[in-house]
């Protein structure tokens, strides 16, 4: 499973921490979703058998997904 998070210093961009399968976590992989994104969640969205990531964005007022953001 891969670590996912919002990270405010860095604007729009929102982080991933691929999973290393050995306890570890790889370097973050950055992604743009809309403006003060509050929450995130993961879940198949498109029904592909992949996670994908949305983003609630309170200052934007809309929602992000990224489709395949999480690796398996």
């Amino acid at each position: 499973m891969d670590f996912v998070y919002l990270h405010a210093e860095y604007g729009k961009a929102r982080r991933s921490r691929p999973n290393q399968a050995d306890g570890t976590f790889a370097d973050p992989i950055f992604y743009v979703a809309g403006d003060g994104a509050r929450s995130v969640t993961a879940a198949d969205l498109d029904g592909d058998g992949r996670p994908d990531l949305a983003t609630a964005n309170h200052f934007s007022l809309d929602v992000s997904v990224l489709l395949n953001a999480c690796l398996l």
